[in-house]
């Protein structure tokens, strides 16, 4: 099963991680778990606004893959 947080971006990598304890732990509760991972990328300023220019140029909607809980 894959979760996807949906409130990010997080300004601090510890603030990311403290959230992907939060999702974990609420799966957690619903589920069996054998395995998690809480993944958190840091981007540089010059790639969130490469990024930024590209979603502001992309109409299509974004689609999401997995089950968020």
């Amino acid at each position: 099963m894959r979760v996807d947080d949906l409130r990010g971006p997080y300004v601090t990598a510890e603030e990311c991680f403290l959230r992907s304890s939060v999702l974990i732990k609420e799966v957690a509760l619903r589920y069996p778990v054998l395995k998690v991972e809480g993944v958190c990328v840091e981007i540089s300023p010059d790639e969130k606004d490469e990024k930024d220019e590209k979603d502001e140029k992309d109409d299509s909607k974004e689609t999401r893959t997995g089950k968020s809980v």
